[in-house]
C-alpha cells in the first residue's frame, strides 16, 4: 500500500510540475496587432488580408512559422467557406524584434464578400528557428482572441 502511495505521489508532483512548467513559462512570440483590411495588395490579395504583426520573444531568429486563426463577418458568421484559416509561411524575424504577416483571405471568403471581417483566436502552432530547433503549440495555448 505504501508503493501505491508513493507512485500516486509522484505522478501528481510530475502533473503539476509539468502544468507550472506550461503556464508559467513566456510565450516565445506576441500578437502585437491583428486586422483584417479589405483592400487590394498586389503582393498578397486581391480582395482582403489578414494582418499580424508577431513580436519574437525568443533568443533565437525565426526561420518560418505556422499561423492559425477563426475569422467571422460582422454579424459573427463564417466566411463562405471554412472560417479556420492555417498557414506555413517563411518570415525571419530577429530575436527580440517584431515583423508584420500579411495573409490572403481570398481563398477563404468566397464571391461574397462582405465589408469587414474580425478575426477570433490567433496563434502560431509552429515556430522553426534558424538553429534547426522547434517550438509547436498545437492547441492554441497562447492564442489571443
Amino acid at each position: 500500500m505504501d508503493k501505491l502511495k508513493i507512485i500516486a505521489l509522484g505522478f501528481i508532483c510530475f502533473f503539476i510540475s509539468s502544468c507550472a512548467n506550461l503556464f508559467g513559462s513566456n510565450p516565445p512570440y506576441y500578437i502585437a496587432e491583428k486586422k483584417v483590411v479589405m483592400e487590394e495588395d498586389y503582393d498578397v490579395c486581391r480582395y482582403a488580408e489578414a494582418v499580424f504583426e508577431i513580436f519574437n520573444n525568443s533568443d533565437k531568429e525565426i526561420e518560418s512559422v505556422e499561423i492559425n486563426f477563426f475569422f467571422y463577418d460582422d454579424q459573427n458568421r463564417p466566411g463562405a467557406y471554412d472560417n479556420k484559416v492555417s498557414v506555413q509561411m517563411m518570415c525571419p524575424v530577429m530575436a527580440r524584434h517584431a515583423r508584420l504577416l500579411k495573409v490572403s483571405m481570398d481563398p477563404y471568403i468566397g464571391p461574397e464578400i462582405k465589408d469587414s471581417y474580425v478575426l477570433g483566436f490567433v496563434y502560431l502552432s509552429k515556430i522553426i528557428y534558424t538553429d534547426g530547433s522547434v517550438w509547436s503549440d498545437e492547441w492554441g495555448l497562447y492564442g489571443i482572441v
